[in-house]
């Protein structure tokens, strides 16, 4: 990406981003290309928060897996003689790690991924979705998506998403007294050892669970303590 002008100010560059989201269709209207990328579409985005030194969210709008010949690409997997089996349950665990790997990449920078599907066929939830899981980020799916049935329930979701509260680039410790400890973290979060809880961002609307172990005595006249 550009590394001067590429981000802009939505109040002061409204009338250019308005002309490019026009332009774009036009663009692209004769294209023949039917293959799509996912992963370069996200490490772009990533390098461009790292060009101007700040953390922010990466809003994607996906319609159908990626099978284009570049960084991030998936087969299709979706075979029905599996379901039922035993091999069923490798459908809902991810073909790869590459959005893994990018996930942790985006964490490092406090950059958020939040996925838009709308797919009409087999889109592997399970893979891109690590991504979404890692950074702290949400996945949307509107299967066979028509404006009339489901845009109001897009523009809503997106709306939400846009205005809610969010912090960028955290990290949270859970402290306990003698008698117990945290031992999982359960959430869309990263970790890279076993106390840090890192966060590229968080939101009002997004919870984290903590297991925690109870291996020693505890003091009734002291009681347990959580930070």
């Amino acid at each position: 990406p550009l590394l001067d002008g590429f981000l802009v100010t939505v109040q002061e560059a409204r009338a250019v981003i308005d002309s490019l989201l026009e332009q774009i269709p036009q663009m692209f209207g004769d294209t023949r290309e039917t293959e799509i990328c996912l992963g370069p579409v996200i490490q772009a985005g990533l390098e461009a928060l790292k060009a101007a030194d700040c953390a922010g969210k990466l809003f994607v709008f996906q319609t159908a897996l990626p099978l284009a010949e570049a960084p991030g690409k998936l087969k299709n997997r979706d075979d029905r003689k599996l379901l039922g089996t035993d091999k069923e349950k490798t459908l809902f665990q991810s073909q790869n790690s590459f959005y893994q790997t990018l996930g942790k990449d985006c964490v490092a920078q406090g950059c958020c991924v939040d996925i838009f599907l709308f797919p009409n066929q087999y889109v592997d939830v399970a893979t891109i979705s690590e991504v979404c899981k890692l950074t702290g980020g949400q996945l949307y799916k509107y299967n066979f998506f028509t404006a009339v049935n489901d845009g109001d329930r897009f523009i809503q979701d997106l709306t939400q998403d846009i205005q809610r509260p969010i912090v960028f680039d955290a990290i949270m410790k859970v402290r306990t007294s003698t008698g117990f400890r945290p031992v999982d973290f359960l959430g869309n979060l990263y970790m890279s050892n076993t106390t840090d809880v890192e966060l590229a961002a968080m939101d009002c609307d997004k919870a984290i669970a903590v297991d925690f172990k109870h291996d020693d005595k505890l003091s009734e006249e002291l009681g347990a303590y959580i930070q």
